[in-house]
Parts: structure tokens; sequence; C-alpha cells
């Protein structure tokens, strides 16, 4: 009898979670990496990697090509001057190879260009605001100077350029939605005078309570939107009295008043000073009450 045995091979593969260092340890890792070409490497201190251009034509392979970016630029006088970029990217071509970022630019002492920090650009000095004064001058510059400036719709915070919607007093629902800052230490009122805003220390703090009283009217007078007193009362808008006392209740209650209380009147025929009397506003009415206490002595 004649015995037979099979035996089963298993086979897995996996894939590294590492990715090659350069072009040399690509070529090394898996065979497949010996034609010249397009890699994925990863050098130490990367976060994360890139695409380079193998060329394994070369003695023994592995070669990672680098390249440099360069633009070269002539100014007015006719100088001729280059930056060059190490560390530039170039899309794939799913992206048109297009240039994706160009790092940092490798400038020499003698090229006459300025680089502008964050949020700058270079252009004319100009009146420039502040996020404390926006509708100021800062003395960043001297008119007339080419330097680097804020651009339309930033404002000087210290030595900084900031976007208007991240200095600490924006008003976002003002200017008819278009947004403003508030200056410091100035207050602001809020369309129908619903709610009152002030600037302190860079910080915005709304009052919501802010209401204009019965005898007031909102509105704008001198650019200024506000509660205003209306004729023949006196106040802050917020509480107004009258200049002129009234000659009854009757005449407080038709002035808005609907709280029972003590208020103060003159009658018409009345030649003294005016005093006390406690109004009755109830049922629609207008009652004066005056009470007189006799003492005995």
């Amino acid at each position: 009898m004649n015995l037979s045995s099979s035996k089963k091979e298993s086979y897995f593969f996996y894939r590294e979670s590492e990715f090659p260092v350069d072009c040399y340890d690509a070529m090394h890792k898996c065979s497949s990496s010996v034609d010249s070409g397009v890699y994925l490497i990863k050098p130490a201190g990367y976060p994360e990697p890139f695409e380079v251009y193998c060329d394994n034509s070369l003695e023994n392979g592995g070669w990672t090509r680098t390249y440099q970016l360069r633009i070269e630029m002539t100014n007015a006088d006719g100088s001729m001057f280059n930056l060059s970029y190490d560390d530039f990217r170039i899309s794939d071509g799913y992206s048109n190879y297009k240039l994706a970022s160009v790092g940092q630019a490798n400038l020499t002492s003698d090229v006459p260009i300025t680089v502008c920090p964050t949020n700058k650009v270079f252009g004319n000095c100009t009146c420039e605001g502040s996020c404390s004064d926006p509708d100021g001058c800062t003395t960043s510059c001297s008119s007339g100077s080419t330097t680097c400036v804020c651009p339309s719709g930033y404002l000087m915070d210290g030595d900084t350029c900031q976007p208007i919607q991240e200095c600490g007093c924006y008003l976002s629902g003002a200017n008819d939605g278009r947004g403003k800052v508030l200056p410091e230490g100035e207050e602001y009122i809020t369309p129908n005078c619903q709610s009152r805003c002030s600037c302190s220390n860079g910080q915005l703090d709304c009052d919501d309570s802010y209401q204009c009283h019965p005898n007031a009217i909102c509105e704008e007078r001198d650019d200024l939107l506000q509660c205003y007193c209306n004729t023949g009362y006196t106040g802050n808008g917020m509480l107004c009295t009258r200049l002129v006392p009234p000659s009854d209740c009757q005449e407080i209650y038709e002035s808005g008043e609907r709280d029972n209380g003590i208020y103060q009147i003159k009658p018409t025929s009345w030649a003294g000073s005016p005093f006390d009397v406690y109004c009755n506003m109830t049922d629609e009415g207008s009652w004066t009450v005056r009470c007189s206490l006799l003492y005995l002595i």
C-alpha cells in the first residue's frame, strides 16, 4: 500500500508601517522599487511622508533627486536678484501639478526685498486705525513711505494686524450688519434702543435692560442714537421728570404713568409750592388723594 501525504503551506502579506527614509532605503525595502520613478519617503524629523523622484540608473541606484525653486526678479533700477525655496511642494497629476506650497525663502543680506509678517502687506503708508481706536491713526510709519501695512478689514493690535472681527470690542450687528469696532471708552446703542454696549479694557459689555422712559423717544441726534426725554421733561432718557409739575393725577395718568403711588403736583390755581399727593391709577382712573394729619398739643 502506497501512502501519500500532502503538506499545506500558508502565506500572508503585510504592509510595513514605516516609510523609507530615502530612495536608497526604498530600493532595498522591496524588490519592486528597483526602477527609477516617484516614491513616498519620510526622512527623520518630517511629520508626513512626501513624494520624491528616485534615480536608480546612476551607479548602484538609490539616488534621491532634490530640486530648488528659484525666482528671479528685477527691480525698478534694473538690479536683478533672486529668491530660492528648498522646501516647495508640487501637487500630483490629479491636481494638475500645481505649486502647493513654497516654504521659507532663502534670503541673503544684499537682496532688496521686504518680507512682511503675517496679516501685513507691502504698500504705501496710510492712516491705520487700531482695535482701541479704529477711527484714529497709529504712528507705525511715516506718511508717504512704503512699508508693511494692514490690509483692508484689519486693524493694528500692538505690533500686529488683526481682522476686525477678532478685536475685543467688535459689534457684529452694528453698521447695518457690516459690523464695527467700538473705540475704547465709548458706548453704542443698538437700533430701537434695546441694548447699550460699552468698551472697557478691550472687552465689550452689553446691558440688555436699557430702554427708554415712557416720556422719552429713541432717535439719533448729532450722530448719536439714544433715548432722549420728550419736550417738557428732563433726564437721561431712561428716567425723565417733568420740568413743570403736573396739575393733578389725571395729567400724570395721561403722561403714561400707571403705578399707584405718591406724586408731586401743583394745581393750576395753587400759588404755593408743589406738594405730594397719592394718585390712584386703578380702573383707568386717576384719583387724587390727599390726607391731612391734625396734631393736638
